[in-house]
């Protein structure tokens, strides 16, 4: 999964923000 794909949401084209408390949360 590319960095891109994982900040922007291809299903809304809108960008996914972290739940708050996570951090970066993206692969964890």
């Amino acid at each position: 999964v590319q960095k891109e794909d994982v900040l922007v949401s291809p299903k809304t084209g809108e960008p996914s923000l972290p739940e708050p408390g996570v951090g970066s949360g993206f692969d964890e």
